[in-house]
């Protein structure tokens, strides 16, 4: 019963720092685009969407290997 708690807990923890790691992300996303003018900002969201792909693509691979 301790070991399933533990992991649990564990497990807690890691979703807990997950979204404060998301929340962190989204607000220095924030601060920077207020920093950024139009054409800036553009390059910026295009940059952060070839992240999201090339982070898509990596699980894709990696769900692939399973």
């Amino acid at each position: 019963m301790f070991l399933i708690t533990t992991v649990n807990k564990l497990f807690d923890d890691i979703s807990d720092l997950e979204a404060e790691l998301r929340k962190s992300e989204f607000n220095r996303n924030l601060e920077i685009r207020s920093l950024l003018d139009d054409e800036q900002e553009m390059r910026f969201e295009r940059m952060m969407q070839s992240k999201k792909m090339m982070e898509k693509n990596k699980m894709m691979r990696k769900n692939s290997r399973l």
